[in-house]
């Protein structure tokens, strides 16, 4: 029996230290590392860059120490402990939750963003693990399907929301008319780059 109990231990040893190399944190959760509990508190867009609030706790009723932390920067969590953020990411709706990716080891690795400027009626394009398809536009909102897996449901978004594409997001910023013939060419969402968002307000300040 203490045979089978060292086997085990052996077993599952690699799978927590390998675990422990790369954490994920989600918007609004906690996770808990070297004794001290993170905070996810929300992500944010600055000058184009994503960036995440996370609140340093020694205790979770403690004063916490928070940070706006971009991919590549140093999360110093106590003496002895330290972590970098390798991802920054939210994907699909506002209300969808965001994520970081901490990692004891720093690995600069160059993305390759999803770039939109325009779409048309029945066209699809992919966010993450799901594909979005244009159904509908009218001339106050566009409605979506997005599928994921054997999942699927319709959204409908009006000018100014928002659709995150992992490291960024865009907004929809108008829906523009078209002299043609062509039916799914005769109404044209237009989407631009979103620079500067709060997750306090959920709303975007400077957009270009």
């Amino acid at each position: 029996m203490k045979i089978v109990a060292c086997a085990f231990i052996i077993l599952i040893t690699p799978l927590f230290l390998f675990s422990q190399e790369e954490i994920t944190l989600f918007e609004n959760s906690y996770v808990f590392i070297c004794g001290r509990s993170l905070y996810l508190n929300g992500i944010w867009i600055d000058d184009g860059k994503m960036k995440a609030d996370i609140s340093n706790y020694a205790q979770q009723n403690s004063k916490p120490i928070t940070g706006g932390y971009k991919t590549g920067d140093t999360i110093d969590i106590k003496k002895g402990c330290k972590y970098y953020i390798k991802i920054v990411q939210k994907f699909g709706l506002a209300s969808n939750s965001g994520y970081v990716i901490l990692t004891d080891k720093l690995e600069p690795t160059d993305y390759l963003g999803m770039r939109l400027s325009t779409l048309n009626l029945y066209e699809k394009f992919n966010i993450g693990n799901s594909e979005w398809i244009v159904k509908n536009i009218t001339k106050d909102n566009a409605e979506f399907e997005i599928e994921e897996g054997l999942n699927k449901k319709l959204v409908t978004l009006s000018k100014g929301d928002m659709i995150w594409k992992g490291f960024g997001s865009y907004y929809i910023s108008d829906i523009l008319a078209n002299a043609t013939d062509k039916l799914s060419n005769q109404l044209t969402i237009e989407l631009k780059e979103v620079k500067d968002y709060s997750y306090l307000s959920q709303k975007r300040s400077k957009t270009v």
